[in-house]
This record gives C-alpha cells, structure tokens and sequence, in this order.
C-alpha cells in the first residue's frame, strides 16, 4: 500500500488507513448481523433449524473451519439478508482516469464518479418474490447444478453485488462470514429476544439503506440445564 500511494505520488499514513478499515468493518457486518436479527423476528421459526444446523456441524462440541462451511442455511440467511437489504441502492463507486466509450456510444469523460446499481438483487426474473425473506432461498439455489459456487455467501457474482465485484471486491468477506456465523449462533444459542417496536427494519440514508437504528428489542438470557 505503501509503493502504491508513493508512487502515485501521494503521502501514505498508515494509522489512517488502518482506522478506515476498522470502521468499514465493523459498521458493515454490525449493520447485516442486526438486519438478520430483525428478520428471525418476523420468522422465528427458523432459529430452531439454524441452532440444529451448528449443533450438526461441530466436532466433538467444538469448531473447525470445516464447520463453518457446513452451515449452509446459515450461509444462506446471511445471502438472502444482504439480498433483500444490502448497505445501498449504489455499491462499487469508481473515479474514472480516462474517458470510456461503451460500446452503444455513451461517453463516460474522465472525473466522473460511477456506480453500480444493484437493482438486479431484487429482479423477479432473478429472484422469484423478490420482496419477500426466504432465508433457504440460496440454500435451494446451491442445490442446483452449476450453482453450489455462485450461492454462497462470500461469492460475487454479477446477480449479487453486496460485496462488489471483481478484483475490488470486498477481501474482508470470508472474515465477515466466518464472524457472523459464529456470532449468530451465539446469540440463538444464549438469548430470547423478540421485538417490541413496530418501525421500518431499514432506513433510507443518502445512497444507504441501513439498519433502522431506533429498533427495540427485548432480550433475555436463556437458562441452560447443568
């Protein structure tokens, strides 16, 4: 990072690249993880499978990186989350070096600013019922021949863009899943909790569509039989 900022002739400060990455960190995943929360609210018929699901998958009691990838609906609810409710309606912005011509003509001069639209997450030809949380949707989809890849959560292809795509695309997502997977079970695991306000799930900010913040839930710690 250092040859790259030099040489572009810019000064490189670590400290505030490392805090930048902090930041986008841990408001991406808090902000998904809580979204998951609200959800399971609506459908709490699904904690028990996704409890059954981390159980299943464990050695012994204990976890190893192979677990992590067996938790498929687990994966799949996370997917199906990001899908339904990503962190904006514009990922992936990009300054333009040098003009672009598309191939119908269009110019994009140099010093624009470009977004992708991530609309196609909620394309019903894509994605039938699009508005509505099919936390096993992309666990079907896995299913499918020529699909196990391109349904999980951490893979970027072109009809899900929550993580951008190409050599730009977010390098902390395999972190992210690992995180909240652990961090899900945990919590089902531990805690009841249901919700007691009646808000949005998410609120429209800017480009940004984030998790409401102003919702209330009530949380009890659950007790485990010795």
């Amino acid at each position: 990072m250092h040859d790259i900022a030099t040489g572009k002739g810019k000064e490189y400060h670590g400290a505030h690249i490392q805090l930048s990455l902090s930041m986008v960190s841990v408001h991406t995943t808090s902000d998904l993880f809580s979204n998951i929360l609200l959800q399971l609210c609506r459908h709490p018929e699904w904690i028990q499978p996704l409890l059954q699901e981390a159980q299943s998958v464990r050695t012994d009691g204990a976890w190893e990186k192979r677990s992590l990838y067996r938790m498929k609906l687990a994966d799949s609810v996370m997917k199906e989350t990001q899908r339904i409710k990503p962190l904006g309606v514009l990922l992936s912005h990009r300054h333009v070096s040098d003009d672009v011509i598309l191939p119908d003509g269009t110019l994009i001069p140099k010093g624009a600013i470009v977004a992708t639209n991530i609309s196609r997450m909620w394309d019903p030809e894509l994605y039938p019922n699009p508005e509505e949380w099919q936390p096993d949707r992309y666990l079907k989809l896995r299913e499918e021949p020529g699909k196990e890849h391109s349904s999980q959560f951490v893979t970027t292809p072109m009809e899900s863009l929550g993580f951008g795509i190409g050599s730009h695309a977010c390098p902390a997502r395999f972190f992210a899943s690992s995180k909240i997977k652990l961090l899900l079970n945990h919590v089902l695991q531990n805690y009841d909790y249901e919700r007691v306000d009646t808000g949005k799930d998410a609120t429209p900010f800017f480009v940004e569509y984030v998790t409401n913040p102003k919702a209330k839930l009530r949380v009890r710690r659950k007790t485990i039989s010795p």
